[in-house]
């Protein structure tokens, strides 16, 4: 009798095929980490920036309630993926749709939206200065 110690092709190939379902399957659970994480990402920098473009616009406009020229509206431009206000680069990189502050009265309607790598952020406001 031959007693020989060993693997079978059937058992070599079976175990090959599951060893490729398992990496199959733990790489393709890191792949969609990687894009929930740049996702995440991308939509955290989305917010961030709408919040400090709101900021600084919020306090151009009470600035310019308090001295009085409301005659001078607050201008908002967008050109090449810059966003100006009153000529002055308040932010960069992204696509910008605003609808501009240039009622006159209180309160004033603000409208940003933000988009970058398909994703958007909206940020849809009222600036009012309460007397």
């Amino acid at each position: 009798m031959n007693n020989q110690r060993g693997f079978t092709l059937v058992e070599l190939l079976a175990t090959i095929t599951i060893l490729a379902l398992i990496i199959t399957l733990l790489s393709s659970i890191l792949i969609d980490g990687k894009k929930a994480y740049n996702r995440n990402t991308t939509n955290q920098l989305l917010q961030q920036e709408a919040n400090y473009i709101t900021e600084i616009v919020r306090r151009e406009y009470l600035r310019k309630y308090d001295e009085g020229k409301m005659s001078n509206p607050i201008k908002l431009s967008v050109q090449d993926n810059i966003l100006k206000m009153d000529g002055k680069v308040i932010s960069e990189g992204f696509n910008y749709i605003v609808l501009n502050v240039s009622r006159k009265s209180n309160p004033v309607h603000f409208y940003l939206e933000l988009e970058k790598d398909g994703l958007t952020y909206t940020v849809e406001t009222t600036f009012s200065k309460l007397n």
